[in-house]
Order: structure tokens, then sequence, then C-alpha cells
């Protein structure tokens, strides 16, 4: 968690910014399996706060995380999104680890996006094509372990992915769903050239662009064999 704030505070976005400040809890909410609270921030926007103190380990441990991993995944997956590039930035959820009410745990933008179901969108194929390569190719390389239509959102800017908390796993974790990449996988696997220069950048890079110290050293192994194998096929894997 050190590492994450270091990186947090050398390096800010103005999502990040707004992040920051504020975070009176407005509610709590039922959206998943662990405590979610909104939070109202100081720009008139919204957060949802996940404090670690509110998460089902028994749940974390079956995906073969630990018990204190997944606040730390769901802002260590927007620092990724920096590293690739914009196309992702403007995809995936800001997120920050921050303490609110005397907890800590990660708060991420409130966003105003809706399930594909009540936007009345049947099939994978009716979301845009481009960006659902791109979070194919995001899934594949963090290795998302819950990416089923409750993961990801749309809005008038197409996709919004959220919820990174069951990301970064090891090769042999339990994989629940992963219908963006499964999609593409099946559909287009091959990679583009800009995908192709975004993997050698996360081979060559000796720290991982910045996340084994906060992911920690196997998992960024992981990452990094995962992105290998992914330049020897030329091709986007089946999850």
């Amino acid at each position: 968690m050190s590492a994450l704030l270091r990186r947090q505070s050398a390096d800010q976005t103005w999502q990040e910014r707004i992040l920051t400040k504020g975070g009176t809890v407005l509610k709590e909410i039922g959206a998943g399996i662990n405590t979610t609270k909104m939070v109202q921030l100081d720009s008139d926007s919204t957060g949802y706060f996940k404090p670690f103190a509110g998460l089902e380990h028994s749940v974390s441990r079956s995906f073969g995380q630990k018990n204190a991993e997944q606040p730390i995944h769901e802002a260590a997956a927007w620092q990724l999104a920096k590293q690739l590039g914009p196309e992702y930035t403007q995809m995936v959820s800001p997120c920050i680890i921050r303490e609110v009410g005397g907890q800590w745990g990660s708060v991420s933008f409130g966003q105003t996006g809706t399930s594909t179901h009540r936007a009345g969108i049947r099939s994978i194929s009716e979301l845009p094509k481009d960006q659902v390569d791109n979070l194919a190719f995001f899934d594949a390389v963090i290795r998302q372990q819950d990416r089923h239509e409750g993961n990801f959102l749309v809005d008038n800017r197409g996709i919004v992915a959220i919820d990174h908390g069951f990301s970064f796993s090891n090769n042999r974790d339990y994989m629940n769903y992963s219908k963006i990449q499964a999609y593409r996988a099946t559909n287009r696997p091959e990679l583009t050239q800009q995908e192709f220069q975004l993997l050698v950048r996360i081979t060559g890079s000796s720290n991982c662009l910045g996340l084994k110290d906060v992911i920690g050293e196997e998992r960024a192994k992981a990452l990094q064999t995962r992105a290998q194998n992914m330049l020897k096929t030329g091709r986007i894997p089946l999850p």
C-alpha cells in the first residue's frame, strides 16, 4: 500500500485529485459481496468506497486472493491503465487508495453508465469494436477473474470498466467470468501492432511498469509471463 500511495502522489491525474477530496459517506449500497459505500466528493461528484474492513475473505480465498488485496488491485488497475495510454484511461474507472471516515480502502468514481441489459444491448457484438478489443487486451494482461455483465457499464462514451478487485491473479487461479476477453479470443484474437508494442514495454520493464512493488513480485511475474506468451502467439488467449 505504501508503494501505491507513493505512485498516487507522484503522478496525479485530475481524476485522482478529485478522488482525494471530500468523502462524506452518503449510504451503503448492496452492489456486491464486499461492503461498498457511496461517498460525496468535493467536486459535486460521487464515488464508491470499498474499505479493507468490509471484505468477504472466504470469497477472496476462493479466487486465490489474499485477505487485503482487492482494494489494492482496484487502484493498481487504474495505475496500469495510465501506463498503457488514453484508450485505457478513457475506459477504466479511476481509482485510488485513501482513508474515509477512519477506514482505509479504495475510492473509485461513481459512474453514470448502466448495464448492457438495461441499455437494450443483447450481444457484445453491439458494443464499440475498438473498446471491446481494448478491454479484452486489458483483461488478458491483468487476468481479470470476474468480468461479468455487472463489472462493465455502458454510457454515451461506450464501455466503462469497473470492479478490478479480482485481478492481477496468478495464472492458475480460479476464473469466474471473462466475457469480453472470451468474445475477442473467439472472434478476432490477433494482436494489433500497438498491442505488440505495449507487451514489449511490459516484458522489458524490470519493475513491471512500476507495479511490482504494488502487486508483489509473484503477481508481477505472472503478468509478465502472460505478456510474453501473447507476444509468442500473437493472439489474445482464451481465459
